[in-house]
């Protein structure tokens, strides 16, 4: 197992010099995730915030919101490892443009997305977990991530059932 530094709930930082992934560490964000109120955790293999390649392990599951976004200057790579979710594309008015099916290797389904810069999405998991491997450039600025005004914020919780139910119709027919 890794040695991991606890940033937040969510963040956990490796601090081995190598970093190696195993069931042990899937293991790990399995039982983080129930310390996230928003029900999502990630190991970070990148040092720190300022290194030019960010490589996380990440774990959602089927309770948890991703408002849609887009990042400015830095495409973002996702690769399942395990589970199941669409990855949903809009377009600048919040229209549904493109939604990728995913799911890990033996799926049938993609398990890699290439998500380009400026493009907002949002991913809806469909198994009760999904985790990915994700990879962006650094460094890390929270500037460079602007949120769809056009959907709920995360505090939203009403709002936020009545979007997703609204955009899973939309997915259904597309």
């Amino acid at each position: 197992m890794l040695n991991l530094k606890m940033k937040t709930t969510e963040v956990y930082d490796v601090t081995d010099p190598i970093v190696q992934v195993s069931a042990d560490e899937l293991g790990f964000l399995d039982r983080a995730i129930h310390l996230s109120p928003r029900k999502r955790a990630r190991i970070c293999a990148h040092k720190s915030t300022s290194e030019r390649l960010h490589e996380m392990f990440v774990i959602y599951n089927k309770e948890t919101y991703v408002r849609p976004n887009r990042h400015f200057g830095k495409d973002e790579s996702l690769f399942v490892i395990k589970g199941e979710a669409d990855f949903v594309f809009f377009d600048e008015s919040g229209k549904l443009t493109e939604v990728v099916r995913m799911g890990d290797v033996g799926s049938g389904k993609a398990y890699y997305c290439r998500v380009p810069a400026t493009v907002f999405h949002t991913i809806l998991i469909r198994s009760d977990q999904i985790v990915l491997f994700e990879a962006t450039p650094g460094p890390f600025d929270p500037a460079d991530t602007a949120y769809a005004d056009w959907a709920p914020a995360e505090s939203e919780r009403d709002a936020i059932a009545t979007y997703l139910d609204d955009l899973n119709r939309k997915i259904a027919v597309a």
